[in-house]
């Protein structure tokens, strides 16, 4: 059984069971992850970012696309997922931008993130959810493993 709250990215796999998907995505939006000035898990979590906000996030550096999505309330998690190509794991569930080799692969190289699944069964499944057609996907783990690695 796949279990817990990660973030799969092209550098590392970020578990966030104790935390949100969506404030750590913020955060590196904004270039916060680990500083003391960091957005901590509140009910304002995905409220639009004040202007005072942006401004002042603006003058540290911030890439503008990323102010404006969080200037209109959008949420991070999806600015995560379709810019940086961030595959966000709930469970059995895996949210991607768009099901490709590189986003399989990325996937099936998390291994930082498959030796956390202790309780994996050869039958598993997880479902693959692509953001940018609104296709869901069941997969078995062991079926995906055997794709991404081009058998």
């Amino acid at each position: 059984m796949l279990t817990g709250k990660f973030w799969i990215t092209p550098n590392a796999v970020v578990d966030v069971s104790a935390s949100e998907h969506a404030i750590y995505a913020k955060n590196a939006m904004l270039g916060l992850l680990g500083s003391p000035h960091a957005y901590k898990l509140d009910k304002h979590m995905l409220s639009p970012l004040p202007p005072p906000e942006v401004r002042r996030h603006a003058a540290r550096g911030v890439p503008p696309d990323a102010l404006d999505h969080l200037a209109r309330g959008a949420d991070p998690r999806l600015y995560a997922i379709e810019k940086w190509n961030w595959v966000r794991v709930r469970g059995p569930a895996f949210y991607l931008w768009r099901l490709d080799k590189k986003t399989l692969k990325l996937i099936r190289g998390a291994k930082d993130y498959w030796k956390t699944q202790s309780k994996l069964e050869p039958a598993d499944t997880l479902d693959i959810i692509s953001l940018s057609d609104s296709k869901t996907q069941v997969m078995r783990v062991r079926e995906l493993l055997r794709i991404a690695r081009g058998r």
